[in-house]
């Protein structure tokens, strides 16, 4: 996410093809707006990062009152 953030992605040594300002704006806006939306896809996705920190702590109480977890792990099948 860090990566998808940065603006210089927006850049691309292709935009040297273009010749008309306006050619250069209107790929490098679409890409940004590109970026953005799958940004946001990924939060809505993930979630904040205390329904991150809650669903791994629900996890490892599952993993833990199971007491299955762990017992066929790396197992051949």
């Amino acid at each position: 996410m860090e990566q998808a953030k940065n603006a210089a992605q927006d850049v691309h040594d292709s935009d040297d093809e273009l010749e008309i300002n306006m050619d250069i704006w209107r790929v490098q806006s679409a890409r940004r707006d590109d970026r953005e939306r799958t940004i946001a896809d990924i939060s809505d996705l993930l979630g904040t990062q205390a329904d991150q920190r809650g669903h791994s702590r629900r996890e490892g109480e599952k993993r833990v009152t199971s007491g299955v977890w762990g017992v066929l792990h790396g197992r051949p099948r």
